[in-house]
């Protein structure tokens, strides 16, 4: 996509304000304000704070690279049991592209969590965790 090349071209340069901005004591909160994620989180800022030391450059040439890459034709290979979790308001993963998932691979479970974002597994951990236990516990 073009907006992601632009991304990973233009990294180096906000690559340090992002770091300044991860380090902030005051993103926690205002990352939910913002529509970034859904709610604040115990464990939001510790997140956060190992966010803070990526190099955002690289990470936005990773993301440029996952978006021209397809495993559609190893989907149908996977045998093992998989649980999709995917929250329906995230704006990196489109809930298009985990259904895609869970039809390539046989058996699969696909949860959507209502008003999750990329980060449902932290930001709704009393509804994933026991799913993901319930998933774990049917299949060991």
């Amino acid at each position: 996509e073009p907006a992601v090349q632009r991304l990973a071209a233009t990294g180096p340069v906000w690559s340090p304000v992002a770091r300044q901005v991860l380090r902030w004591r005051h993103t926690p909160h205002l990352l939910p304000r913002l529509g970034v994620m859904a709610r604040h989180t115990p464990h939001l800022a510790e997140v956060i704070g190992h966010f803070s030391g990526l190099d955002f450059g690289h990470v936005a040439q990773l993301t440029a690279a996952a978006h021209r890459h397809s495993a559609a034709d190893v989907l149908p290979t996977i045998r093992q049991p998989t649980l999709i979790v995917h929250g329906n308001k995230d704006t990196l993963t489109p809930l298009r592209v985990a259904r895609r998932l869970h039809q390539g691979i046989a058996g699969s479970i696909l949860h959507v969590v209502d008003g999750g974002t990329h980060y449902a597994l932290l930001e709704f951990p009393e509804q994933v965790g026991p799913r993901i236990g319930d998933f774990l516990s049917s299949v060991l």
